[in-house]
């Protein structure tokens, strides 16, 4: 993500965020923010001291130095992550260690969404009259690049507002009332910014007292979520060497730095090798029984291997809201393999609504959906997850087409 400045709006709510959680000025520093030249914003880091308006190298309570940049400002920080922030800060200060444990009764968490729009300039409808309830347990958003994923969770996240309809949090709407879900969410957007002169350790001190996070809880959750994402070898390391991958972990450790009743996380596999994206679904299912967790992802597997409810989105509209196992009954039967020579997979893909291929000595083995045998030598296959998510996606083009 290229870094930009951010509104003067903005850095002014962060400040008086954390003026209002009276931070403690013992563990937190005044560090300046440049807006096009202009000091007249602020924001708080942990134990950094202040930094000249040139970037000037001056020695940190913990021993370390910024380092001298010829730009004004010596943190450059997207705008959009400016906003994530806020979306993540909770309005109470220190926050018991209690907190880090389940104390409320999760099972009756609740997230409805009634009658959602979203319309940006142009008339482009992002979202339209969508309607979803969601309880405790891991919902996957699947659909198209444009269907209004990321759309939604940002205004799940308080970080964009709808042009109409509501999103209430048990009960509460969150539009009149962010703060009511801001306490107990951990978001962790599409294009996730990090300081690339901050440790992983570093970042997630800072993300932890801007969600307000006692020093000593903190510092053990810290532990514990480098422990989870495999980064403890690295956790010294400056951000800005991390791999693309590395950054996601750290993403999805900040997300859950407050062990968060809702969790939000849009794309969170993108860059994770095999392992690692195992590791995540492993931790998705361990944490399904005790929150509301919204996962957005273009990989169906993940969704196969965590979801307890699925969501399906395109073109702004809620196709489906249902069990996996529902989903897949709506393909039983509609699912044929068959095998055909190389040089008539062009033709048989524009005939035929394929699913997938696989290449065999003998020619290519070809997937499809068909209400009806699609050709003589065609055999019933096993359902699918992918299978029902495209023939949900087709059928909707279909209707909307006539």
């Amino acid at each position: 993500m290229q870094a930009e400045s951010c509104s003067v709006r903005e850095a002014n709510l962060i400040i008086g965020l954390a003026f209002h959680q009276s931070m403690p000025s013992s563990s937190l520093n005044l560090i300046k923010y440049s807006l096009q030249g202009n000091y007249s914003a602020a924001i708080f880091i942990p134990r950094w001291q202040r930094i000249g308006k040139r970037g000037t190298q001056q020695k940190c309570h913990a021993g370390l130095r910024t380092q001298p940049q010829k730009s004004a400002c010596c943190f450059q920080k997207p705008g959009a992550l400016f906003k994530d922030l806020l979306a993540n800060s909770s309005p109470s200060h220190h926050l018991p260690s209690s907190h880090l444990t389940n104390t409320t009764q999760r099972s009756a968490l609740k997230l409805n969404i009634d009658g959602l729009n979203k319309i940006y300039n142009q008339n482009v409808h992002a979202l339209r009259e969508l309607n979803l309830t969601i309880n405790a347990g891991v919902l996957g958003l699947l659909g198209p690049n444009g269907a209004g994923k990321s759309t939604l969770m940002r205004i799940l996240a308080t970080i964009t507002k709808a042009t109409s309809g509501t999103v209430s949090w048990n009960g509460e709407d969150i539009a009149r009332a962010p703060n009511a879900v801001r306490q107990v969410l951990g978001y962790l957007p599409q294009d996730f910014g990090v300081y690339p002169n901050l440790s992983a350790v570093e970042f997630l001190e800072y993300l932890a007292a801007i969600k307000g996070l006692a020093v000593q809880a903190a510092k053990r959750r810290i532990d514990e979520l480098l422990q989870l994402v495999n980064l403890v070898e690295v956790r010294k390391r400056p951000l800005g060497g991390f791999s693309g991958g590395m950054k996601q972990r750290v993403g999805i450790a900040q997300a859950l730095l407050n062990d968060p009743q809702l969790l939000i996380v849009d794309e969170p596999t993108g860059g994770l090798d095999p392992e690692e994206r195992v590791r995540f679904r492993n931790l998705l299912s361990e944490l399904s029984g005790e929150r509301i967790v919204i996962l957005s992802t273009h990989i169906v597997s993940d969704i196969e291997a965590t979801a307890t409810d699925i969501a399906i989105i395109s073109q702004g509209r809620l196709l489906i809201h249902a069990a996996p196992e529902v989903l897949l009954n709506t393909v039983v039967g509609k699912v044929w393999e068959w095998t055909i020579p190389s040089a008539d997979l062009n033709l048989a893909k524009q005939k035929y609504l394929i699913s997938s291929t696989l290449r065999r000595g003998e020619g290519v083995l070809v997937r499809a959906l068909s209400e009806t045998q699609p050709h003589a030598s065609a055999q019933p296959a096993p359902a699918g997850l992918e299978d029902a998510y495209l023939y949900c996606i087709a059928k909707h083009k279909r209707e909307h087409a006539t």
